[in-house]
């Protein structure tokens, strides 16, 4: 499974790879430091949905401590302040299309 994910939450990439969740593979197709407004875009590669469970548990927990950062998955902008760990799931195993699907975020 392949997720994507663009976010203007700096540290998000460090922090996942110190994540270290087995089964996870992290690619970073964007520069390391970014400047305010730019977003960064992480590519995460799934081999198990056990690991793709655990990886949305993290991200979840991600975005509950980083409310004001902007957040894109699979296209989908996401309102940090509200998600739900349901609507993450949806929308990572492609169950739900958000209405505010898009390449990028709103500026």
């Amino acid at each position: 499974m392949r997720i994507t994910i663009r976010t203007s939450d700096r540290s998000f990439y460090s922090d996942l790879k110190a994540a270290s969740i087995e089964g996870i593979k992290v690619s970073f197709f964007t520069k390391d430091s970014i400047e305010p407004g730019e977003l960064l875009t992480v590519i995460v590669t799934s081999a198990t949905t056990v690991a793709t469970e655990l990886f949305i548990k993290w991200l979840y927990h991600k975005f509950r401590s980083k409310p004001n950062e902007k957040t894109v998955i699979n296209g989908n902008q996401i309102f940090v302040e509200t998600i739900q760990i349901t609507e993450i799931t949806q929308i990572v195993f492609g169950e739900k299309k958000n209405d505010n699907k898009s390449d990028g975020i709103d500026r």
